[in-house]
């Protein structure tokens, strides 16, 4: 029972003899345990939190011992830690133990981030390395034969930043457990993340009681605070030195009390090609397909210089997304159509999965210390008498507040979807009384912000829609493309072939009352598009109607019960026939779906509006373009809040993707701009 928790340390010039306490042994075990059912826990095996002086580092030798005793296939043990002197410290404990045989410990040390890498692509049976050394962002992963545990000390700090980032890109596979003295703070998400919850738990009162260690008394002293070298320093002041080292000072205005835009409404889908995920799910694609299907969906007039943007930078944004802000992307689906393959939709546990990436990055402003005003309402951009951008006036819970900037604003407010003089202005009444599936606060300042600036406006007519249950706002999205859709007299209106975004957009354009049906059968509510949608409708108690005849489903749903069996029996017989190009509203669907088999099923959605595609153009620098054509200094812009990259319609997930390229882009700008300035 103990075979694996006796050490003899014969550092100092003695031998010690070494047996795990308590708090030790059935860490350890729970720690093994963990170990052996790594399959099912993502590589998170959990967080090791013994508190300081209770003998961490010999914990994490009997680890490595047990598992290299009790396992076969020989893994390797990466030890990782933050500090040199942390380094050589659990190094020499592993060597002065014997773990190393006869190799001593600086053969086991990584002494670059190339010769980690050098060192990583063998099976050496350990490797003690500074999360510093993973320095190389584009070396491509490692896939070894065997397991690699990684064992990271000072958990809370080391798993943060781009260097942590980089490791979880290089050793993709490697199961992890977190070190550590300092409990972990109650918003601390990511360690959970990166790590999962509690392994073992052996706090500061235990340590106490057990005489591990002495009490803590707090005096009330007035000393000045020194030594900010020390290793207590928590990894979120070290992030935001590093970003401020940088020179980035970023304050972040949202009007409302919380992140209520359209992401958190949205699938969660990136649009991107040439993508690691791609490759991980075997589809081959190329920019210039991408590219080209992009001009192609925008009928040729979005704007091709950013469209190319778009199509080469696609790639760098799904790998951003997986390495910086920790995003974890579900099988890619191609059901409907090919196009489908660059549609990389966001995992995670919450529903939908915008909800999931916007916890993320909150998660991650919190390390950098970024302020979010919330409830902090942009009133009017500041100019100078060159009609540079120069801060913004805002109003507060605390009342008016001006903020200087010196590198520029960033204009992300979204469109003006919500905004029913301006819908009314640029796209006609009858779209701006479609209900709304996007976010009820986007009411234009995209607009009324930038116009002192007299920026140039483009696209201002254009907008995306789709189907919406009217009043639950359930979506039905992708199964228009399974059944047919027809109107309250029962006749299909509308090509069923076409997205769900030109449904939604032209049913309130065909359709006076903007209301219809889709119907299916049976034989599709499995399939994982349509099952997803049938769920959203059930859990919004949006109507379902289900019966056993056309007939009975047309009674339900108020529909003539001799036109919908006859729209039916028709549609039937052309796709038997091969003739549904000869129908009155032709499909164009390769391999239509016919309503045969019962139960049949039907759905009400009406056209809702989602967003607008229109506001102020911009340049590949994210910079808003005035009405000569120059930028306005000072002032940028991304995601809908700015034009020209979208007319019409846009492929899947296309908005998410584009709002972070000219987001990353304005920041960047924005960060170079105020050292010029400074400087």
């Amino acid at each position: 029972m103990l075979e694996n928790f006796i050490l003899y340390d014969h550092s100092g010039g003695r031998t010690t003899k070494i047996l795990a306490r308590n708090h030790q042994y059935l860490g350890v075990n729970e720690a093994v345990s963990a170990y052996e059912n790594r399959k099912l826990k993502d590589g998170r095996l959990g967080v090791f939190w013994h508190t300081q002086g209770s003998g961490k580092s010999y914990s994490m030798v009997f680890l490595a011992q047990k598992i290299r005793r009790k396992f076969a296939g020989s893994p390797t043990i990466v030890v990782l830690t933050d500090r040199d002197e942390l380094n050589r410290q659990i190094s020499d404990t592993f060597e002065n133990c014997g773990l190393l045989g006869k190799t001593k410990a600086s053969q086991f040390i990584a002494s670059s981030g190339a010769d980690l890498v050098k060192k990583l692509q063998g099976n050496p049976s350990f490797v003690f390395t500074l999360i510093q050394k993973f320095n190389l962002p584009k070396e491509p992963p490692i896939y070894p034969d065997h397991d690699i545990l990684i064992l990271s000390d000072e958990a809370h700090r080391s798993q943060y930043g781009i260097f942590a980032d980089n490791m979880m890109h290089l050793l993709p596979t490697a199961s992890r457990i977190g070190f550590t003295g300092t409990p972990l703070l109650a918003d601390d998400h990511i360690t959970e993340r990166t790590f999962g919850g509690y392994l073992s738990v052996y706090d500061f009162k235990r340590a106490v009681e057990d005489g591990a260690t002495v009490p803590l008394y707090y005096e009330n002293r007035a000393d000045k605070i020194a030594q900010l070298d020390k290793p207590e320093i928590t990894g979120r002041i070290l992030d935001a030195i590093e970003a401020a080292d940088l020179g980035a000072k970023v304050v972040v205005l949202e009007k409302m009390f919380g992140p209520f835009g359209n992401t958190i409404y949205a699938g969660g889908n990136f649009n991107a090609t040439n993508t690691w995920v791609q490759r991980r799910d075997g589809i081959k694609d190329t920019v210039e397909d991408f590219y080209n299907d992009l001009m192609k969906v925008s009928m040729y007039r979005g704007d091709p210089v950013l469209t190319k943007m778009f199509a080469e930078q696609s790639a760098d944004v799904v790998q951003w997304l997986t390495h910086r802000v920790h995003m974890e992307w579900k099988p890619i689906d191609v059901q409907i159509a090919p196009m489908l393959g660059r549609c990389h939709e966001v995992g995670g546990k919450l529903t939908p999965g915008g909800n999931q990436l916007i916890r993320n990055m909150l998660d991650e402003c919190k390390l950098l210390n970024v302020p979010i005003h919330t409830r902090t309402k942009a009133v009017e951009l500041l100019r100078d008498e060159s009609y540079n951008c120069t801060g913004v006036k805002a109003v507060g819970p605390k009342g008016p507040v001006t903020y200087k900037a010196r590198g520029g604003v960033v204009i992300c407010t979204g469109g003006f979807h919500n905004n029913k003089d301006m819908v009314t202005r640029y796209m006609g009444g009858n779209v701006a009384w479609m209900p709304l599936r996007g976010s009820a606060i986007i009411t234009g300042e995209n607009y009324t912000l930038t116009q002192p600036f007299f920026p140039q406006y483009v696209n201002m007519d254009q907008f995306h829609a789709g189907p919406i249950h009217p009043t639950t706002r359930a979506n039905p999205s992708n199964m228009v493309n399974f059944g047919i859709c027809v109107t309250p007299q029962g006749k299909r209106y509308i090509d069923e072939g076409q997205t769900y975004v030109y449904v939604g957009q032209n049913t309130p354009k065909l359709i006076k009352e903007n209301r219809v049906f889709i119907i299916i059968d049976s034989r599709v509510v499995d399939e994982p598009i349509v099952a997803r949608r049938i769920k959203r409708y059930q859990k919004a108690k949006a109507e379902i109607y289900k019966a056993d005849t056309i007939a009975e489903l047309a009674k339900q749903m108020g529909v003539p019960v001799d036109t919908l069996v006859n729209t039916v029996k028709e549609f039937n017989a052309a796709v038997h026939n091969g003739t549904t190009d000869k129908l009155a509203v032709p499909t164009t669907l390769e391999k239509p779906y016919t309503i045969e088999k019962a139960p049949f099923y039907g759905f009400m959605f009406a056209g809702g509006m989602t967003a607008t595609f229109g506001g102020p153009k911009i340049n590949p620098k994210a910079q808003i373009i005035n009405t000569e054509g120059q930028p306005i200094p000072g002032l940028y812009g991304a995601g809908n809040a700015v034009g020209g990259i979208f007319y019409d319609n846009y492929l899947d997930g296309s908005q998410l993707t584009a709002a972070v390229i000219w987001g990353r882009i304005a920041a960047r700008e924005a960060l170079a701009r105020a050292k010029a300035m400074k400087g």
